[in-house]
Formats: structure tokens, C-alpha cells, sequence
């Protein structure tokens, strides 16, 4: 299953909550200390640490009352993942041991130890900002979340586009990152939000998945008087199971919150059903090709829930919706808590702005003296907006159902269902068959002439888009044209491995009196496996490591200079090899074949009547090498039109 990571805010999402609880500016830098690859102590002459640790420690030597302290640990993503999240965690522990050492008076117990894990998905926005010629190639082998999809990037144009990655994206990923929290007045806070995210068709809190821990320690840690848990679900699957979901996500994080210690009777939970408006503004947002054909659908009035649900589905054979699925509609999958001082008596549709003052204090971040170098906006398929930010719950167009369950509860469910509300984002609270006693029905809605009316719209709004397919390829072998054997060869991919071919030899070359001659005609018909595959027949096929096997007969005429030899062969081999990519149309071809290879042939002598004298018959068996390759290949194509 693939998820795709949040924006890089949200690293530090509960400090930048705490910071505007106080009304300090919401742009501060944490403290950050960077790391030599698979390194977890600081070293002070690296990068500029050693400034940055001369300000951490003077920051925590100040006499302002210090809430607590958040240290987060963070690893790039190549390896694996449990070894990364332990190389995370030993950075964030070793810092604080270096710093509860160097400040033995302060409590050790103001430390909060927490770590991210950017994933490979976190590099999308370095990468759509980039100008490299490969930079295509890269976005589609990350997104397409396959295990193998290292192995590929170090591959992808003879190991180029890994060096940038390695060089620009790949350092500034391991850190650990320092945030300071002072306590403050009550009368100095305003409300805050956290956004909990859930894995596709499931209810769990997991606070290993994503930045949940971070998002969950900044609520718990809020002393908050009043806590709104604002339940969300995609829009694929039905409405009715949809709000059922988004139902048990927040009585999850509710019993959450209740176990670590927030007062049941200050939660107020409130189901939001399918968030249809998070995404629209995540669709308006993204760099998406697609935009206006999807944004028509779901601007489109006349369509149910449903029926939208149907035309997104059918746009590009199905193509857009698993996108929309796997990536834009990840950060759907929440629940927004909102916080704030506002004493709650009874379960309200909205938090109430007024904040009244209190004697009780509150944690604040103070924005860092030293700024540092992140990785930004590594989404590219989803809204730069941050909804996590903002200081206000989000309203609802129709009065909101308030539960107050005491426990957590899961759902199973199918793959195709997850978290939703109708299109304008209320929960409605009905099955698909309520919903369409008050909405027009998908058949009225998608009738014949609907249909073509808004398919003619879109055309007219969107241009038409290809996408190349390979057919096939050309190449020749130039160590044989290097001794005049003319050669070419078809190379036919097949599938998401193999590749079908056949390669014919024929030079025909002989003197006007006979005395000489170079005449061989040759077929061969081969297969090969490649080892890593490709998605799609588009530039990306027919590369990489390979294994092959082949047959091949022909016929020979070889006389040097007055004698020589003429016959049949057969010959039949297995062998490895490597394809390497020269360009998107171009590829390079290094193999070796070892087998048998059988003749039988007559020996002869030219005359001086300029006939050829033919002698004894034999054969000839050979075990061994037979054949040797460094050809080019180039890929015939064409830009398949990509239905509507």
C-alpha cells in the first residue's frame, strides 16, 4: 500500500501550534543539528553545529520557565526502514544525554524524545522543482511505491540522478531538530489545531504512522480546557460506511487522549463525514496535467456523490482515481483536533472565540536564533496549503453530530472504501439510497445526453494529452559490423519483463574471380527476462540487467585467400547481459552467450579455371562462448492519446 508523506511543516507541526498559542510568529526554526550518514553524535565541526549548539545550550541556560523540550530525531530514507528509525532514534537519545549533561540542574524529564521517518515521497517536491532531464523518470518510479524503488533511482541514468539525490536532498534529511517550549499566561493563547492521519479503510490511531506521535504529544501536552475532534474520511466508497469511518476515527482518538490523561468531559467529538472541499483544494493546488478535467467534475452541480464519484473513475481508464486514491486523498484521511483554553460544560457545534483569561499557564515556542536548510513542499500531488495550521475548526454547513464515545473502535472494511462526506463536504448521515431520494440519481444525472454534454465541455476546456508507448526497437551489433558482417536486430518488449527478438547476419562479400569470399547468412531468435521490469511500454523499458537464451542456423562461404570452407550451423545458448539507457530512446547493449554451436562444412581450393575444388566433408561440435554483443538499440514510439 502506498502513502505519501505531509509537507514539511509539519516535521514541527506541534511547536508551530504551541508557538501560536502564545502569539509568537508561526515561521521559527527549530534548533537543527546535522549528521554524517549512518552517524548518531554530533559532531561540532560539521556543517555549522558548532554555532548552532553554542545557541541551543544558551537558550537553555536562560532563567524564562521552560515547559519542555522537543528533540526530534530524523533519518533519510535509503535502507532499511527499522535500521533508519533506529539511527533516528539514537540521534534524538544521544543529544539529550549530551544536553542534560552539559545542564545538570534542569529536570531531565523537560525532555521529549519523538523521530520522522522522511519517506522516499518527501523527495516529489524537490524533484518537480528540478530542471534534470531524468527528473520524470525519478517522480515515477517513487510514486510508484514499489520496494525495489532505490535499487531504480541508483540505476536511473547510469546512477546521475542518485548522485543529485545523494549531494542536494538526501544530507539535509538527517538531523535532529531542537524546539524549546517556555510556559506563558492563559491570557496570551488562542486555539490550536493537530491533524491525526489514518492508514486507507482503517479507524486504528497509529502514532508510528507519519508525524501522529508529534501531533499527539502537542495535544496531550496543551493542558488544553476544551478539545474538538473534527472526524474526516475520502471519498472513495459509499457515504454511509464512509461516516461510519470517520464515526470510529474519532472515538478512537478520543479513548486516546482519554488514556493519556485528557478529561473525557472536555471532548467533543463531531462526525464530518467525506471531505469533498480538503479535496478540491488539494486538486486546485497540485501541478497535476489532469486539473481541469477533474476540477470540472467536481464543480459540476448536477452530480450526486456518487455519480462524481463514477466520472472520476472512468477518466484515463481508472488512471487519475488511483492517484487521487494512493496520493491527493491521504491527507483526507484524519481527524483535525482543535484546542484551546475555552472551558466546555456541554457539547458545542463550534468552539467558542472567546478565550477568557486564566491563572494557569501555558507551553509556547520561542522561534530559534538559528535558522536552518530544509527540505520544502515535498508533496507535489498535494495542496502546499497546511488545514493543520489553522486557528479556527472548520464549519459545517449542517449542524454537526456530536458523540461522545468512551472507547476506540475499528472497522473492516474493503480496499475501495475510506472517509467522506457529500460534495460540498457536510455530512449528510445517509446511506447511498436516502442521499439520492434528495439528489438527482446517478442514471438521471449521467444520462446519454448529460454524458456527451460533458464530455464536449471538458474537451473544449482541457487539451488533448499523450503519453509515449514503445512499439519497438532497431539495433545492430558493432563488433560484428567492425568486420563487415552486416547486422541488424527487432527487439520486441513484452509484459513487464521480456522481451522478445531476432537478430539476422548477412554479409555477402565476394571477389569477381572467386578467390576470396566473406558470406555468412545467420538467424537467431531469442528471449530475454529483465530483472527489474518497468510499469508501463514507455521510455522506461528495456533496461538493466537481463538473462537470455537463444537459437539460432545459418549457412556459410569463408575463403581468407584461395581455400576456404562452406557449410550449415546450429547453435543454440544461454547468457547475461546489461541494457543501458542512453537517453529515453536509446540503448546500449553488453552480453555474452555461452552454449553449443554445431557444423557441418566442406573444405575447398579455387582454381585457376576460377572453379572451386571441393574436398573431404566433416563437422565440428563447439562448447563455449558463441556470441558477444555491443549493440545499439533505438525505440520506435508513438504518443498514445490518453482517453477521456
Amino acid at each position: 500500500m502506498k502513502f505519501t508523506r505531509i509537507l514539511r511543516s509539519m516535521l514541527f507541526l506541534p511547536i508551530l501550534l504551541l508557538s501560536g498559542m502564545a502569539g509568537y510568529a508561526q515561521d521559527g526554526k527549530p534548533y537543527s543539528l546535522r549528521y554524517r550518514i549512518n552517524t548518531t553524535q554530533v559532531v561540532p565541526g560539521y556543517k555549522n553545529n558548532a554555532e548552532v549548539m553554542d545557541a541551543l545550550n544558551a537558550a537553555l541556560s536562560t532563567d524564562k520557565d521552560i515547559a519542555y523540550v522537543l528533540v526530534q530525531g530524523v533519518a533519510s530514507p535509503e535502507g532499511p526502514q527499522a535500521v533508519n528509525r533506529r539511527v533516528a532514534r539514537e540521534r534524538a537519545e544521544n543529544l539529550v544525554r549530551e544536553l542534560t549533561a552539559s545542564h545538570a540542574s534542569q529536570d531531565p524529564s523537560l525532555y521529549r524524545v519523538s523521530i520522522y521517518e522522511p519517506d522516499w515521497a518527501d523527495a516529489l517536491g524537490y524533484l518537480s522543482r528540478s530542471t534534470h532531464p531524468w527528473k520524470d523518470d525519478a517522480i515515477a518510479i517513487i510514486r510508484s511505491g514499489g520496494a525495489d524503488r532505490e535499487a531504480r533511482l541508483k540505476d536511473l541514468w547510469v546512477g546521475e540522478a542518485w548522485d543529485d539525490l545523494m549531494r542536494h536532498w538526501l544530507p539535509v534529511s538527517r538531523r535532529t531538530d531542537v524546539r524549546i517550549v517556555y510556559a506563558v499566561p492563559a491570557a496570551d493563547r488562542t486555539k490550536a489545531s493537530s491533524r491525526i492521519l489514518f492508514e486507507r479503510s482503517r479507524s486504528q490511531v497509529r502514532a508510528d504512522f507519519r508525524n501522529n506521535q508529534a501531533q499527539l504529544d502537542a495535544v496531550c501536552a496543551s493542558q488544553a480546557d476544551s478539545v474538538y475532534l473534527d472526524a474526516w474520511a475520502s471519498v472513495e466508497g459509499t457515504v454511509a460506511v464512509n461516516r461510519s469511518l470517520s464515526e470510529k476515527r474519532a472515538a478512537a482518538v478520543k479513548a486516546y487522549l482519554v488514556q493519556k490523561g485528557v478529561p473525557a468531559d472536555r471532548i467533543v467529538t463531531r462526525v464530518k463525514g467525506e471531505d469533498w472541499e480538503g479535496l478540491r483544494r488539494k486538486v486546485v493546488a497540485s501541478d497535476s496535467a489532469d486539473k481541469n478535467r477533474i476540477l470540472w467534475i467536481l464543480d459540476n452541480a448536477s452530480l450526486s456523490a456518487s455519480a462524481k464519484k463514477q466520472a472520476l473513475r472512468e477518466l484515463d481508464g481508472g488512471e487519475i482515481w488511483r492517484h487521487l486514491v494512493l496520493d491527493t486523498m491521504t491527507d483526507l484521511r484524519a481527524v483535525e483536533v482543535s484546542y484551546s483554553g475555552a472551558a466546555v460544560s456541554a457539547p458545542v457545534s463550534e468552539p467558542s472565540p472567546e478565550v477568557p483569561d486564566e491563572p494557569s499557564v501555558e507551553p509556547v515556542v520561542e522561534p530559534s536564533i538559528e535558522p536552518v536548510v530544509e527540505p520544502s513542499e515535498e508533496l507535489v500531488v498535494e495542496s502546499s496549503e497546511e488545514p493543520v495550521l489553522e486557528l479556527s475548526a472548520e464549519s459545517s454547513k449542517e449542524p454537526d453530530i456530536v458523540i461522545a464515545p468512551e472507547s476506540s473502535s475499528q472497522t473492516t472494511e474493503s480496499q475501495e472504501v475510506e472517509p467522506s462526506t457529500d460534495p460540498a463536504g457536510n455530512a449528510t448521515g445517509m446511506t447511498d439510497s436516502q442521499a439520492e431520494g434528495q439528489q438527482p440519481s446517478d442514471s438521471a444525472n449521467l444520462s446519454d445526453i448529460s454524458r456527451a454534454a460533458a464530455t464536449a465541455a471538458a474537451a473544449a476546456a482541457v487539451p488533448v494529452l499523450r503519453e509515449p508507448r514503445t512499439l519497438f526497437g532497431l539495433s545492430t551489433n558493432v563488433l560484428y559490423d567492425a568486420v563487415t558482417a552486416v547486422n541488424f536486430g527487432i527487439e520486441i518488449p513484452v509484459g513487464h519483463h521480456s522481451e522478445i527478438r531476432a537478430d539476422y547476419m548477412f554479409p555477402w562479400w565476394v571477389k569477381g574471380d572467386n578467390s576470396r569470399a566473406f558470406q555468412i547468412q545467420h538467424l537467431d531468435l531469442g528471449y530475454r527476462y529483465y530483472l527489474k521490469g518497468w510499469e508501463k511500454r514507455d521510455a522506461d523499458v528495456l533496461r538493466g540487467w537481463y538473462l537470455s537464451g537463444s537459437v539460432g542456423t545459418g549457412k556459410f562461404d569463408i575463403e581468407p585467400n584461395r581455400k576456404g570452407v562452406q557449410g550449415k550451423e546450429f547453435m543454440a545458448s544461454v547468457g547475461a547481459g546489461y541494457t543501458l539507457p542512453l537517453g529515453d530512446w536509446w540503448r546500449m547493449d553488453l552480453g555474452l552467450g555461452i552454449g553449443a554451436m554445431y557444423a557441418d562444412f566442406q573444405n575447398y581450393q579455387w582454381q585457376e579455371d576460377k572453379q572451386l575444388h571441393f574436398e573431404n566433408e566433416s563437422h565440428y561440435l563447439w562448447l563455449g562462448p558463441v556470441s558477444a554483443k555491443v549493440s545499439f538499440i533505438y525505440l520506435f514510439h508513438y504518443n498514445r492519446k490518453i482517453t477521456k
